[in-house]
């Protein structure tokens, strides 16, 4: 991203590959090898700047004329659904707001005071549904953000699910993290960790 650059970048490989490096992937070649004993790894070092963008303009609510690629992301998936509830809610909760960055704050801020975060939700195999999380509020960060992503689609707001790693001074280590990024018009793609209430 424009926040990150690869400071450098070593493969490994064996037997010997050929490698070749792209602004955006990395492609490893052998040539009449047994696949039972390749092996390879890749090494680097990333800077990482965080840059927090400033929303400062008023951005008018409801947003008018999305192009297909955002309208992407204001429909409904398996697990960020969209039902009657969700809708009533979200509109209850921005009703009259007529900036998009309040109205994307308001439905941040109401599933953060009113969804409790509780590993009992948190299964190998099963992430809860959004309807689920509003009708039960509670769930984990995954399902937090997604409950979140399904009241700003509701309301035609553009927004995507992220995961990376994060640390935590719960259990002192680096953990799974899933939060939330929304398109502001002439902003991009602005985080919104509601989990964490950032």
């Amino acid at each position: 991203t424009a926040e990150q650059q690869v400071l450098n970048l070593y493969v490994n490989s064996n037997p010997n590959a050929t490698v070749n490096k792209g602004e955006t992937d990395i492609t490893i070649e052998w040539e009449n090898i047994n696949p039972d004993s390749v092996s390879y790894g890749i090494e680097s070092n990333v800077a990482v700047q965080n840059k927090i963008r400033k929303v400062v303009n008023k951005i008018d609510f409801p947003i008018n004329d999305l192009t297909p690629e955002l309208i992407e992301y204001t429909k409904p998936t398996e697990f960020i659904d969209i039902n009657q509830p969700i809708r009533e809610k979200a509109a209850n909760i921005v009703e009259g707001e007529t900036d998009l960055y309040m109205a994307t704050y308001k439905l941040g801020d109401w599933v953060r005071k009113n969804v409790k975060y509780d590993l009992n939700t948190l299964t190998a195999s099963v992430v809860q549904k959004s309807s689920w999380v509003l009708t039960n509020k509670e769930g984990v960060c995954d399902e937090i953000t997604n409950l979140f992503i399904s009241m700003a689609r509701s309301l035609g707001i553009p927004a995507r699910f992220v995961s990376g790693v994060v640390y935590s001074n719960v259990v002192y280590d680096f953990e799974n993290h899933g939060w939330a990024e929304v398109y502001l018009p002439e902003y991009g793609w602005v985080p919104f960790d509601v989990t964490f209430g950032q």
